[in-house]
């Protein structure tokens, strides 16, 4: 039994709101979208809980809730920051010979509670087994490829996987992904920031709060 999930965006078209000259790009992993929600999230890390938006809101405007429900002051931001958003993930096929335990898989985790520590795990250890393939986003590479006015790009995949070398090496389809990033990098002689902070609610804690907040600044609002 086989189940495919599609990025959020793809049915929402959250890319539909371009700015002009983009400075930085700014990569996540990926957002499932869920039918079920009476209310979409309305744009990358829209999730109440996840703390991207509510950390710009108390860097630059000493209000962590400043773009609370209002998708237009995101866009804003995006064109006075001058930094675009895209997911690494296009979607993600599930597999597991047990139709039924993959559905309440799908319902009960992925769909709710779905982290990145969950998203780039090829096979879970669950019983039956559930096998993942990602599909990645090769609008990343290609917009890259256009762009001329990206100087910088960062990811918010936390520090285990900011590097983006540090991972799922044995995924081909990931190494050939990574491999074509890093060349049009180097291409257009983009920086490719190795440090990064995940603004996931997992990782909130004091600590990381204050690392989240140093790390906007320095590389998102510079």
């Amino acid at each position: 039994m086989k189940l495919k999930l599609e990025h959020a965006n793809k049915k929402l078209n959250w890319d539909k709101h371009h700015i002009d000259d983009p400075k930085t790009l700014i990569l996540g992993s990926f957002n499932p979208y869920n039918p079920k929600l009476e209310s979409q999230t309305d744009f990358y890390y829209g999730r109440t809980r996840n703390r991207f938006w509510s950390t710009i809101g108390i860097v630059k405007y000493e209000n962590q809730n400043y773009f609370r429900n209002s998708l237009k002051k995101k866009v804003d931001e995006l064109q006075s920051s001058k930094f675009i958003l895209m997911d690494l993930i296009e979607s993600i096929e599930f597999e597991c010979d047990n139709e039924s335990y993959l559905q309440k898989y799908i319902n009960d985790k992925v769909l709710k509670n779905f982290g990145d520590n969950d998203i780039w795990v090829t096979k879970k250890r669950t019983n039956p087994k559930i096998y993942l393939s990602r599909i990645y986003n090769q609008k990343i590479i290609q917009f890259l490829n256009e762009n001329n006015s990206v100087s910088r790009i960062v990811s918010t995949l936390g520090q285990n996987k900011g590097d983006l070398n540090s991972f799922n090496k044995t995924d081909e389809n990931w190494n050939e992904f990574k491999r074509s990033l890093i060349h049009v990098s180097k291409l257009k002689n983009i920086e490719l920031v190795t440090k990064s902070v995940s603004p996931s609610p997992r990782q909130n804690t004091q600590g990381n709060q204050e690392k989240l907040e140093s790390w906007v600044k320095q590389y998102i609002l510079e």
